[in-house]
């Protein structure tokens, strides 16, 4: 009798054990290939996902402030959205790699959104 609850214990076991670990599966980061059109410079980074997203160029400006850059803005389509001055906020940390697509997060039309809690912002 506790030789059958036991293999009955243990089936029980292996079913669950199959069902929760095929359910566990590893999915990769989907890398959206986007095409850079002619009107987009060579190195703009794209910026975005599977729902959209623009080309960036950011570099620094001729100014002499601190925190000032020179940014470029591109919509997939190749259409300027916005070049121009960007200031970087908070200005006390200006350690941000501008070469490298991790540095970025998004753009809602007035700010270029950084990793850590950074961003660029256009000046008022």
């Amino acid at each position: 009798m506790i030789n059958i609850i036991q293999k009955k214990i243990w089936v029980t076991f292996v079913v669950l054990f199959v069902f929760v670990v095929s359910g566990c599966e590893s999915q990769e980061p989907v890398v959206l290939e986007v095409s850079k059109p002619s009107s987009v410079p060579s190195e703009a980074i794209w910026v975005g996902g599977i729902d959209g997203g623009v080309f960036v160029l950011v570099s620094e400006s001729e100014s002499s402030n601190e925190g000032v850059y020179f940014g470029e803005i591109y919509y997939v389509s190749g259409d300027v959205s916005y070049k121009g001055i960007l200031k970087i906020y908070p200005d006390n940390d200006l350690s941000i790699d501008f070469h490298s697509q991790e540095s970025y997060q998004g753009w809602d039309g007035d700010t270029l959104y950084l990793r850590e809690g950074k961003y660029l912002k256009i000046p008022e």
